[in-house]
């Protein structure tokens, strides 16, 4: 369903226009996403009817700078399964990460950095939600640390892997691999 981004409410929670009526989304994605939410950007949105919920839909993607981009960050998992199962994770424009410090990325780095051993091997996969990437890099102005534990965690052992994503109504679906630029923050 098609709606357009009228404000972000909250961190998890954006007001839409859909069908000319103003409704609540909840936004499964608590990245700060300045340049993304802009008001009066089209958005796509799923139902999701339930009596638990506070919020008659999710906000899964928003058109920007010529395209669609995913906002879910629940799906990346699958996508990377994916991508596996299709044999993109091979080594093989510079979408960077994160957008907002991220102490539970850096921590999650340097466990899979302590868990690599012989015989024990240990991957993270970024998962870039469009399209247009030719490399992923780690943002050190948004998280100095996050890119330090990068560089650590891929100087241990641990493979880094990025993938982009074809996005469209149907979601995202793995489309390349692109390098990670571990040595050259942005």
């Amino acid at each position: 369903m098609d709606g357009v981004l009228i404000g972000r409410a909250n961190r998890f929670a954006a007001d839409v226009s859909v069908t000319g009526e103003r409704a609540r989304a909840h936004l499964p994605n608590s990245g700060r996403m300045r340049e993304l939410l802009v008001p009066g950007a089209p958005v796509r949105l799923r139902p999701e009817p339930g009596f638990a919920r506070r919020t008659p839909y999710d906000l899964v993607q928003v058109f920007a700078f010529g395209r669609w981009v995913c906002l879910d960050t629940r799906t990346p998992p699958a996508v990377a399964i994916a991508a596996q199962r299709a044999g993109l994770l091979v080594q093989q424009g510079v979408a960077l990460f994160p957008d907002a410090p991220t102490d539970r990325g850096a921590r999650h780095l340097r466990e899979l950095a302590a868990a690599v051993a012989p015989g024990v091997r240990a991957a993270v996969v970024f998962v870039v939600q469009r399209d247009d990437a030719v490399a992923l890099a780690p943002f050190t102005e948004a998280d100095l640390e996050f890119a330090a534990a990068l560089g650590h965690a891929a100087g241990a052992g641990v493979e880094p892997y990025a993938i982009t994503c074809r996005v469209d109504e149907g979601g995202l679906h793995p489309l390349r691999a692109i390098p990670v630029r571990v040595g050259t923050p942005a």
